[in-house]
């Protein structure tokens, strides 16, 4: 885990636990390799308007497919597609390993944070710290707290279509 990502977390008291393990390629594998912890496990998109102004990263439950135009309509904007590589390194994150914790590397703030609604009140949370090969579970509202820290607008949406 990022020495700034700890550093944020101890500074604003938030327990957490992590974990490391052989890399995770997508989320549904956790569960076949016993990577859950009594946790909810979160799944994160990174998507962008077509002109790039609006970048949102989408955290949700894993258990359900996310429907992007559904989404984009909530939100207000036009067509969303994926982040390129490019904007995704200016944003710090790594392909396959994009999440809420490595957006203090974001220095310009430009992602927004979109949680599924579902994902509120969840006693555990897990995710990656931007490592495939690391979880980190803690309390929903802590990783809100996380979020809003880093300077972030966090918006909530039904995201998750079963």
């Amino acid at each position: 885990m990022e020495q700034e990502i700890e550093k944020r977390l101890k500074t604003l008291n938030i327990p957490f636990e992590r974990y490391d393990h052989p890399p995770v390629a997508h989320v549904t594998d956790r569960v076949s390799m016993g990577l859950c912890f009594d946790a909810c496990l979160c799944k994160n998109l990174m998507v962008c308007t077509r002109n790039e102004r609006r970048v949102f990263l989408i955290v949700a439950r894993a258990d359900g497919e996310a429907d992007l135009k559904r989404i984009a309509a909530r939100l207000g904007v036009g067509r969303l597609g994926f982040v390129p590589d490019r904007l995704l390194e200016e944003l710090g994150q790594k392909g396959g390993c994009i999440g809420v914790l490595p957006l203090i590397l974001d220095k310009n703030r430009k992602a927004e944070v979109v949680f599924d609604v579902r994902l509120r009140g969840a006693e555990r949370v897990a995710m990656h710290p931007g490592d495939s090969r690391q979880t980190v579970v803690m309390r929903f509202s802590d990783l809100e707290a996380y979020a809003r820290s880093c300077g972030r607008r966090v918006i909530f949406l039904p995201i998750i279509s079963l």
